[in-house]
């Protein structure tokens, strides 16, 4: 399974690696299963090279003022 973020692709496992959070929060999180904690979310975004306001735009998007 691949996570794509900013037009990129990275594999689950590397990224689970590189923002060292587990392979399966990453796979559960992604599927909408759990709520993830603001820290976790940060990790994940600067494993991506992402802004964190990117990571989270499609959450907000659904949910507008």
């Amino acid at each position: 399974m691949l996570v794509v973020a900013k037009g990129k692709v990275c594999p689950i496992d590397k990224l689970a690696e590189a923002a060292e959070v587990h392979r399966k929060s990453i796979i559960q999180i992604e599927a909408g299963r759990v709520a993830a904690r603001i820290s976790t979310l940060h990790s994940i975004a600067h494993a991506l090279d992402v802004p964190l306001t990117e990571l989270v735009a499609p959450v907000c998007v659904r949910h507008p003022e």
